[in-house]
């Protein structure tokens, strides 16, 4: 850890800001969410143009108090599949900055599993495809596998190590590196597990993902950081 690291920075004696858990306090900051170095704010300015989400100022915060909580409605299908893009990259891009400093973490697994998910899922809305509500990865990757005709034995490939991945490892428990103790009493046995062999994996899986959704460049930018 460096200086600049919260942890040397606060202590736990510190009091809380409660006013900023009103999310709309935080339009006056004049701050935003990156995704890939790009605003939250420039990525909505088309689609949520005339929202509250997307003004620069508010006269009267206190009046405005309870207007906002932080998520809307009524997104075209256009301007939906392109918020499903940049959370997606941002996890994707956030997963291999994690490999090089976490790479026995189970943290970075879980970031990576859930990149994978998410890759998956955006891969169907991209189509204009419905996903189930599912966590499994091997399901998703049957799904993506059906439509992708193109390179078909590699998607093949995918699916198996995603069904794979589900039924022996994580023992379908898709929150396996999120909590310690799954249903039936099941808890985390993973000891032995080689972190660094599955974050490999992961890697090949969300390269081909970036690879069929034309992305190539935004690997570039990754590696450029």
């Amino acid at each position: 850890m460096t200086d600049n690291n919260l942890i040397y920075k606060i202590d736990y004696d510190e009091q809380l800001q409660l006013d900023g858990f009103y999310q709309v306090t935080h339009i006056n900051y004049g701050k935003s969410p990156m995704f890939m170095d790009i605003s939250a704010k420039e990525i909505a300015a088309d689609s949520r143009k005339t929202s509250i989400s997307n003004k620069l100022y508010i006269e009267d915060v206190i009046k405005s108090i309870n207007d906002f909580h932080g998520t809307e409605i009524d997104l075209k299908n256009e301007d939906r599949a392109d918020l499903w893009k940049w959370f997606w990259l941002e996890y994707v891009h956030s997963f291999f900055e994690l490999t090089e400093v976490m790479s026995n973490s189970i943290v970075t697994a879980y970031i990576g599993r859930h990149a994978i998910e998410m890759g998956f899922k955006y891969i169907l809305v991209k189509n204009n495809e419905e996903f189930p509500k599912t966590h499994s990865i091997g399901e998703l990757s049957d799904l993506v596998a059906s439509k992708c005709k193109e390179n078909s034995e590699k998607w093949e490939q995918i699916a198996k190590a995603c069904n794979l991945y589900d039924e022996m490892i994580e023992d379908c428990n898709p929150e396996y590196f999120r909590y310690p103790v799954y249903k039936k009493n099941a808890y985390f046995a993973g000891n032995s597990l080689d972190i660094s062999w599955l974050l490999y994996n992961f890697s090949i899986i969300l390269l081909n993902q970036i690879h069929y959704l034309g992305l190539d460049l935004m690997i570039d930018k990754m590696k450029k950081g």
